[in-house]
């Protein structure tokens, strides 16, 4: 799946516990690339977005705990919560419209990749969608010989 929000729950009440930077790292294995970097206001109360809209998937997700609030050695965080897309199980992936995977479609190969995935989202966002209200625009033909020879 895809990561459309990633989010730390905190608490100014912890006081030199609570974090005051977080650095958001991901990606493959060892091969980890800093993604963001989130200051934290210190009398926060509530959940942070550390990370949002990843339009690639990513199988490891890091949280590192840059600084504490004055300088505070230990860490408490209340709450880790992550809203992911399920455009994955569908077979769908910015990673699918990268130059090497479009070698069979060369007529594709100067088209922005990300233009791309948005448009492939769309068309299958269209596809369902006329799937469900297919129903009420063909009728259901009940193609028995009895009703078959009622047409004539």
């Amino acid at each position: 799946s895809l990561c459309r929000k990633l989010l730390l729950t905190v608490d100014t009440t912890d006081e030199n516990f609570m974090p005051k930077r977080v650095a958001v790292y991901g990606g493959e294995g060892d091969n980890l690339k800093k993604l963001n970097d989130v200051g934290i206001d210190e009398s926060y109360i509530g959940d942070v977005c550390i990370l949002e809209d990843m339009t690639t998937h990513l199988p490891v997700i890091e949280i590192r705990i840059v600084e504490c609030r004055d300088d505070g050695i230990d860490v408490r965080i209340r709450g880790i919560k992550i809203k992911s897309s399920r455009q994955r199980d569908l077979g769908l992936s910015a990673d699918m419209f990268q130059l090497p995977n479009l070698v069979r479609y060369p007529r594709l190969e100067g088209t922005d990749p990300d233009l791309l995935y948005r448009r492939a989202v769309l068309i299958q966002r269209f596809i369902k969608l006329l799937d469900s209200v297919l129903h009420h625009l063909v009728p259901a033909w009940d193609h028995t010989v009895g009703t078959f020879s009622k047409l004539k």
